[in-house]
């Protein structure tokens, strides 16, 4: 208890502090062409790590936008990040530009009013070839595009690669031949796929993964709210994760996200899966990409349906209220320029939503080549693909699933009562 009281005190304190540091930023604007003598413009995360990254991209923005770069603002918690941005966002004291997840969650905020129109910033950038254009519909609320992409995180499913070796194993094309490999590395002592429910938000991805690979239709359907999750498509889905627990294919559910690398490393793992944003985290912790790991892109459970690949990328928004948001504006045309790209995802070591940067690193040019040669339907994130409470309860619920897989019928039944109630208040709030 005094634990909690602790945590609630801290958490609250550098969110005023951040409040503070953003009204500091605050105030002026960009009236009469006062954009021309902003020389940077704040940009507000919850990646603090990303601070070098801001650094270098901003010396390539003011060579492109004529002298204005970006001064990057951050809070390693996410909960206390979102509160200072909602509170603030309203208000001259604003960033800038905010990073935001796309979906669901962008509408939210675009809901409001509290959101910058980059409708065009964005066709400009698709006419030149900077941005996926299968990607338009997650950063739209109504017709109007509210944010650009951070990058385009390919889900897909990283392997140690020098234990598939060992067991003369390669990457499965085939959903029977994924079931295989799985029993190879059981045998091999190995876990074969690791799942776990420790940090909460994991739950989330096989269910995604399950679903999206037998019906990706149906996985839009589902959380668009046009389909139910007592659907048999969806039991399918559970059953097909059941069978993989009851197999011995998962690993165990305690073991943590940030765990996942060192248990890879040393084989105790054999397969994460993860967004291509993982590829930095992997070989930060030693592990050479291409030689330790590798990468597939998950294969369809259902041969007949049609390809496809569930997406993550992040999003930089730009507030209605921003200060100087016409030298945000000018800084978010440049954002999806190559040269931009490329130093950003260097950095961040994943895949640029500019189809025209390609990676260095060999695994994400690899699974970017896949899926420019595969052309596969693109799927929201399950996070960001429903109203954020409708999520964040279905994924307590998932997280049970794991401990209890013989309880799926009413898990589903617990899902479902949950979309129609939080469907329903999202419709009544105008989204």
């Amino acid at each position: 208890m005094v634990i909690g009281s602790m945590k609630r005190l801290l958490v609250g304190g550098v969110a005023v502090t951040l409040a503070v540091g953003l009204a500091a930023c605050g105030g002026g604007g960009d009236s009469g062409g006062g954009a021309q003598s902003v020389s940077e413009v704040t940009l507000y995360s919850d990646n603090p790590q990303w601070k070098d990254g801001f650094e270098k991209v901003s010396v390539d923005l003011k060579k492109l936008t004529g002298g204005t770069g970006i001064t990057p603002l951050s809070i390693p918690s996410t909960s206390s990040y979102e509160q200072v941005i909602r509170s603030s966002i309203t208000t001259p004291k604003t960033a800038d530009i905010v990073k935001w997840w796309q979906g669901y969650r962008l509408q939210d905020l675009a809901r409001t009013g509290s959101l910058t129109d980059l409708t065009e910033v964005w066709d400009e950038a698709e006419k030149k070839g900077w941005v996926n254009p299968g990607l338009k519909d997650q950063f739209t609320y109504k017709g109007k595009v509210y944010g650009l992409p951070l990058s385009q995180s390919n889900w897909v499913v990283y392997y140690n690669k020098k234990l598939f070796a060992q067991l003369g194993l390669t990457p499965p094309k085939t959903w029977d031949e994924f079931l295989a490999a799985c029993e190879k590395l059981k045998g091999a002592g190995a876990a074969p796929l690791w799942t776990g429910q420790t940090d909460g938000w994991t739950s989330f991805i096989p269910f995604e993964e399950f679903l999206s690979k037998s019906d990706p239709q149906f996985y839009q359907d589902v959380t668009s709210g046009k389909a139910s999750y007592t659907d048999e498509k969806a039991k399918k889905a559970l059953a097909v994760w059941k069978e993989m627990i009851d197999k011995g294919y998962t690993s165990k559910t305690d073991i943590k996200f940030l765990d996942t690398p060192a248990q890879l490393k040393a084989g105790k793992l054999a397969m994460i899966p993860l967004g291509t944003w993982f590829n930095g985290t992997l070989s930060g912790a030693g592990l050479k990409p291409g030689e330790d790991y590798g990468a597939f892109l998950w294969p369809s459970i259902n041969p007949s349906a049609p390809k496809s690949v569930i997406v993550e990328s992040g999003v930089f928004a730009i507030p209605s209220a921003a200060p100087h948001k016409d030298a945000a504006i000018k800084v978010m045309k440049s954002w999806m320029d190559p040269a931009v790209q490329a130093t950003w995802t260097e950095f961040l070591g994943d895949t640029s939503a500019n189809p025209t940067v390609i990676s260095k690193d060999p695994v994400l040019a690899e699974i970017a080549a896949e899926v420019k040669a595969m052309n596969p339907t693109l799927l929201t994130r399950y996070w960001e693909a429903s109203p954020p409470a409708l999520v964040e309860g279905n994924v307590q619920d998932l997280g049970k699933f794991m401990l209890k897989p013989e309880e799926a019928d009413s898990v589903l039944a617990d899902m479902q009562k949950r979309a129609e109630t939080e469907w329903a208040a999202w419709r009544k709030a105008g989204g």
